[in-house]
């Protein structure tokens, strides 16, 4: 009796201790059988590296998931297909963005799921598959590393451009420089008073050169007021212009019916004289034939006469006696 209540004690404490040992387990997983879980895929197109199974995905810096299966894609080989497991409840849209990134200076690797706009649908599997697949993009990290190679390249180009541009030659051709500089300070050291007295020759000429930049100044202002003195003027001038164009145009207006009169007289004139000469073409005709020829042999009869008269005249004028009485006459001689 002793021996079987020994084991009945026993068995006892040892359920007791697996049921107590299980609820601790629970309670330090803070195990919730009424939280449900959503599974997504993220494909990656570059490195993973310190990602692996149970790491955390957060979103927005706070844990919502953990990480199932991390695997090549099928249907890609340069992609790596990640499943998580994130808590329905988490509103993941559809220009949700996940990333791998590092955790602090440790190493470790988790998934960051960044929120989309407000306003999106909630992310749901596409037709004909079982999960939803998040959108992926590469980390601040993940570009240092993928670039990495390039940037330890260039590295290396540049310290061999260093090591060229600081050979014997360049090192010598640097210590003549720095030697040239030095013999030119002790050169500006002995000529310091010289160069005092340019600087104070540079001093007073930039002083001039705001002297007469003033005076320029000054003229500028004064050829400014005359052009706007004779800008008024010549708009004066103008609006007189005008006033004098419009009086000679409203003269003009005003002359035209009696220009149109007179142009109306001496049209009437020209076609008087017109028909007169029309009605005496037969006597102008003979006048120019027969009368002009006449007129002409009157003329110059008419000068030969005028010629023996003016020579009767002359003779008349120097004796008329002898011209009348004819001949030389003798006068009466006393005795």
């Amino acid at each position: 009796m002793e021996t079987r209540a020994s084991y009945t004690l026993v068995g006892t404490f040892v359920l007791v201790l697996v049921v107590a040992m299980a609820g601790f387990v629970i309670w330090l997983a803070k195990f919730d059988t009424t939280q449900r879980y959503t599974n997504y895929q993220i494909l990656f197109s570059g490195a993973v590296t310190g990602l692996a199974v149970d790491s955390t995905v957060s979103y927005l810096g706070i844990p919502v998931g953990t990480v199932r299966t991390i695997e090549i894609d099928p249907f890609d080989p340069d992609l790596v297909r990640v499943v998580v497991q994130v808590k329905s409840d988490t509103p993941v849209k559809t220009d949700s963005v996940a990333s791998v990134e590092m955790q602090g200076i440790t190493g470790v690797s988790y998934i960051q799921i960044k929120a989309g706009t407000e306003g999106a649908p909630d992310l749901e599997p596409a037709p004909g598959q079982d999960i939803a697949t998040i959108k992926s993009e590469e980390s601040a990290l993940q570009q240092l590393f993928t670039s990495a190679p390039e940037v330890l390249k260039s590295a290396h180009e540049l310290l061999e451009r260093a090591n060229m541009l600081f050979d014997e030659q360049n090192r010598k051709a640097v210590s003549d420089t720095l030697a040239n500089v030095e013999a030119f300070t002790e050169e500006l050291s002995k000529h310091r008073a010289s160069i005092g007295e340019i600087i104070e020759d540079g001093r007073q000429t930039f002083e001039n050169i705001e002297k007469t930049t003033a005076e320029i100044k000054e003229l500028t202002a004064d050829f400014r007021q005359s052009l706007d003195t004779i800008t008024k003027n010549f708009d004066a001038t103008l609006k007189e212009l005008d006033k004098t164009l419009t009086t000679v145009n409203t003269a003009v207006e005003e002359t035209n019916p009696k220009l149109d009169a007179m142009l109306t007289s001496f049209t009437q004139t020209a076609d008087t004289a017109t028909a007169i000469l029309n009605e005496n073409r037969v006597a102008i005709r003979d006048f120019t034939e027969t009368g002009l020829y006449e007129f002409g042999q009157f003329l110059v009869d008419g000068r030969a006469l005028i010629a023996s008269l003016t020579q009767i005249a002359q003779q008349l004028e120097r004796d008329p006696a002898s011209f009348l009485l004819g001949g030389n006459q003798s006068g009466y001689q006393a005795q």
